[in-house]
């Protein structure tokens, strides 16, 4: 796979003007189609847009990733290769305390709530 990739990419290289001339071409005939026919170009700015979104999308993210790698990298050589671990061990541990709190609270909610039904029922008879 890597083979085909390098290839394609010598080939381009190679044949860059020549390549460029040709997407010229191409999009100028585009171009011709779109503008005789207006429902196209409609059809043609929505796929344009939902590229577009989701190149932005596609980016952000590879983007943010890099970006991790980058800080969780700078970490390891500032304090240590096992602080990170330890780090991310103790977020973990903090994440997973503050979901139980948040469980046992909407578990309280809803037991006080039907305590509170149950109570007014009972008086209502």
């Amino acid at each position: 796979m890597a083979a085909r990739r390098q290839a394609s990419a010598r080939y381009r290289d190679k044949n860059l003007e020549k390549e460029r001339e040709k997407a010229r071409e191409r999009m100028a005939r585009l171009r011709e189609r779109v503008n005789e026919q207006p429902e196209l170009a409609d059809e043609f700015r929505a796929r344009a847009r939902a590229a577009s979104k989701t190149f932005r999308a596609k980016h952000a993210d590879n983007l943010a990733h890099r970006q991790r790698i980058a800080r969780m990298e700078a970490y390891g050589t500032k304090h240590g290769p096992r602080a990170w671990l330890e780090r991310r061990q103790q977020l973990e541990a903090r994440r997973a305390e503050a979901q139980e709190r948040a469980d046992f609270a909407r578990y309280e909610a809803e037991y006080q709530e039907r305590m509170k039904r149950q109570d007014g029922e009972g008086k209502a008879m």
